[in-house]
């Protein structure tokens, strides 16, 4: 039997450390993401920079500073961006309300309003949930259910010694 144990935990551990996780640098570049091409002073830079670019900001990466032409097509184009933006797929809800929620054992209710209640992932929360809780029932009221049996068949004993 240890055998077996030691050959699967060595198992475990060789797979454990043998998986390999692909990290591939995603760089976005605005070239070719949509119809309109984007404009010259624009081309050194990413989307999400794009997105928050103001000519300020400009000034101080470049040096150069945009005239009126520039910023009113700089304005264009990020507004071009944000509506080729894909829905904003960011919780609603603030981080510690759902820590609050998943410690006082709501967390589907986060889930749940995060996702105007579609979708399965806050009913696989609420499963997860009672089941926990159920397992800690159990592990509560069966030694609870023990210590009563006891007690019951030691008062039972004591009855017959002291009649």
């Amino acid at each position: 039997m240890k055998r077996i144990l030691t050959l699967s935990l060595a198992l475990f551990f060789l797979v454990g450390i043998t998986t390999s996780y692909a990290v591939v640098p995603v760089h976005d570049h605005v070239e070719g993401e949509l119809s309109v091409p984007a404009p010259e002073f624009l081309k050194g830079f990413d989307r999400e920079e794009i997105l928050q670019l103001t000519p300020k900001v400009y000034r101080e990466r470049t040096g150069k500073t945009l005239n009126l032409q520039e910023i009113a097509s700089l304005k264009k184009y990020q507004e071009e961006l944000k509506a080729d933006l894909p829905p904003n797929k960011e919780p609603e809800l603030d981080k510690t309300i759902y820590i609050v929620l998943a410690v006082i054992g709501l967390g589907f209710l986060g889930i749940g309003l995060n996702s105007n209640w579609e979708g399965k992932e806050w009913i696989y929360a609420l499963l997860m949930i009672a089941v926990g809780y159920a397992g800690s029932f159990v592990c509560v009221i069966f030694p609870l259910v023990g210590y009563v049996l006891q007690l019951i068949y030691s008062l039972r004993l004591m009855k017959r010694f002291y009649k």
